[in-house]
């Protein structure tokens, strides 16, 4: 399977999709990198500088994208397999390595061009068209970015597209477009049948087994950071109840909100139009005469459907004075022609829900509730005064709550993700805008609140506890599960292997699953990248990388199946059969030609840039030292 796959990322395909990858990197995994050495740093590229922080976020990136593309979630052991990580590394230090260039040539981008990209970016406009800051700061807080890293990443996106864009490709070969287009397009049947292993038959993992899964993938048992959080909250809705409320004040409530309690009438009824009032008496007439109404508009051109309208209040009828007319009429009886203001018409009504009044004895409590509502939110700027008074008199968080009787909750630990470490998810106020600032300040720092609907939220982190490698005998249960699961798995691929050698092109899948207890199935119809309910990313890819009438095999997604499959027909892609077509397909061999111009143009730069990797850190990041 390894082969297969290996095969395929050759594939110029696989290359476009790498190149993707890299430019995601380029852009969003070391955006603040170069900053800074040491011990921790994975790569020194000149003078820019790759930490080993910067290659977990990205190797992290890579694992997600790669899963999702494949249908099914990579291991960090998939991802060392297929060379994910060392791709991912160099990935990093070839964004690095344009980086270097740029300064060693002096490219610089000013702030005030990156300025005038972002107003003309559509993203940061509003319904008008027009370029709105807080449109642009909340993109950017979805983001997870301030303005000021923002600018960092474009200016630096920016410079290295000058170095490293190259011409485009003019006139794409005929004979190479045609090529593409029938490996692109080339339709596959498969017969397959599945064998799986059994924990059962597994030894028990020795000492010496776990202690080399433990230390062949640290990054899987490295506890992340944790902190503990004190988070003070000024909510109207905690206060609104301490507030008392009159009985004149409920009924002054009343009148402001009582049109929001109200049920208006709501009536289904049927209209015909007309082009005037003299085509609308000659319809009335025969109404009146006893034809059906539907009758009539059918007879007109008109679909039942076009003339019905169910349960519609006044303000929904667009024409006031077809409004009007409805709503005067009684049941059953059809108007006289009405002139509206959008057309001429006859309307018959043909249901009515009567409305419903508010009445004050039913709705008290919930007035009450929306005047200390009302009460609290007038009051809540007098209890961040008189916070923001006890903080710098060093009250703490504790006696302040205690003081003016708000929520006051400890989080002993949180991670990044939102989780404690039992794994269980940390409801905070705020939420993910909470956890952000939470992670963006230290012990003991003094910030500001956050603004919260329509109160305020105060924190202070108490504790930092670092990321580190949990000891093996804290994580032994996990180790082993692990362990169990790459075993399984190796089974697995190796039944299937054995299957596959030992099978020639004649033997008949059929013979093969009777000996082995399986029943043989059909896909048809497969084509090259698109994953099926029958056959997910890793077997297509297996499928399309064999010859036809040969066998290969896959894994499959339960970590103890694997596939044995057999190419069974094999339809040579025909080429685009419309203009578009042929045009979309013809751009995107011109990109990817343009991206192959692009690696030669980045292996040259390399190769005139000081590259220094930490190998130390490398092996350690990797689980490459055993």
């Amino acid at each position: 399977m390894l082969e297969v796959f290996r095969n395929a990322a050759k594939s110029w395909v696989a290359k476009v999709l790498l190149g993707l990858l890299i430019l995601s990197f380029a852009a969003w995994g070391i955006t603040d990198v170069f900053t800074g050495g040491g011990s921790q740093d994975l790569a020194e590229v000149g003078k820019q500088r790759i930490s080993g922080d910067d290659y977990t976020r990205a190797v992290n990136r890579a694992t997600q994208q790669y899963s999702e593309s494949l249908g099914r979630r990579l291991t960090y052991e998939d991802v060392k397999k297929q060379g994910i990580d060392v791709q991912v590394r160099d990935s990093l230090i070839a964004g690095a390595t344009i980086d270097e260039k740029a300064r060693l040539l002096g490219v610089q981008i000013s702030a005030e061009s990156v300025a005038q990209q972002a107003a003309s970016n559509p993203a940061f406009r509003n319904s008008s068209g027009q370029f709105d800051r807080a449109t642009f700061q909340r993109v950017l807080e979805a983001n997870g970015l301030s303005e000021g890293l923002y600018l960092q990443i474009e200016q630096q996106n920016r410079a290295r597209a000058m170095i490293s864009s190259t011409a485009p490709v003019g006139i794409v070969p005929a004979t190479l477009l045609q090529a593409e287009q029938q490996f692109r397009n080339e339709v596959r049947s498969a017969r397959y049948f599945s064998v799986s292993v059994n924990a059962a038959d597994l030894p028990q993992p020795t000492p010496d087994d776990l202690k080399k899964q433990y230390e062949a993938t640290p990054r899987a048992y490295t506890a992340p950071e944790f902190r503990s959080v004190a988070v003070l909250k000024a909510d109207p809705a905690d206060t609104a109840s301490r507030f008392e409320v009159s009985e004149a004040e409920i009924k002054n409530g009343f009148e402001r909100y009582k049109a929001e309690y109200a049920v208006p009438e709501r009536r289904s009824y049927q209209q015909i139009s007309f082009q005037s009032i003299a085509d609308a008496d000659k319809a009335q007439v025969r109404i009146k005469a006893g034809e059906d109404f539907l009758k009539v508009a059918s007879d007109l051109g008109f679909k039942a459907t076009d003339v019905t309208f169910e349960k519609k209040t006044k303000a929904d009828v667009l024409d006031t004075k077809i409004a009007d007319a409805v709503f005067a009429a009684t049941l059953n009886a059809v108007s006289a022609p009405v002139q509206g203001g959008l057309t001429t018409a006859i309307v018959k009504v043909t249901a009515i829900e009567p409305g419903k009044e508010p009445v004050l004895t039913e709705l008290k409590d919930q007035i009450k509730q929306r005047v200390q509502l009302e009460k609290a939110v007038e009051d809540i700027q007098s209890i961040f005064d008189t916070v923001e008074e006890l903080r710098s008199n060093d009250k703490s968080f504790e006696d302040i709550a205690a003081q003016l009787n708000i929520p006051l909750t400890i989080v002993p630990a949180v991670n990044a993700t939102g989780t404690d470490k039992a794994g269980a998810a940390v409801v905070l106020p705020a939420g993910d805008e909470l956890l952000r600032a939470v992670f963006e300040t230290d012990v003991g720092a003094e910030q500001d609140a956050l603004n919260f609907n329509d109160g305020f939220i105060w924190y202070q982190v108490r504790e930092i506890v670092p990321s580190a490698l949990r000891p093996l005998n804290e994580v032994e249960t996990q180790v082993k599960t692990d362990w169990q699961a790459t075993k399984l798995r190796g089974l697995a691929e190796q039944k299937a292997k054995d299957i596959v050698a030992k099978a020639k092109a004649s033997t008949p899948i059929d013979e093969l699953a009777k000996e082995h207890g399986a029943t043989v199935k059909t896909a048809a119809n497969l084509k090259r990248g698109q994953a099926t309910p029958e056959f997910d990313g890793l077997a297509a890819i297996a499928l399309f990388g064999v010859p036809e009438k040969t066998y290969t095999w896959a894994l499959e997604g339960d970590g103890k199946t694997a596939r044995v499959i057999y190419a069974d027909k094999v339809e040579a892609g025909q080429p685009a059969s419309d203009d578009a077509t042929t045009k979309q397909r013809t751009d995107e061999v011109r990109l990817a030609l343009s991206r192959d111009m692009e690696q030669s143009f980045l292996k040259s730069v390399r190769a005139s840039v000081p590259v220094e990797i930490n190998d130390v850190l490398w092996e350690r990041l990797s689980g490459a030292s055993q």
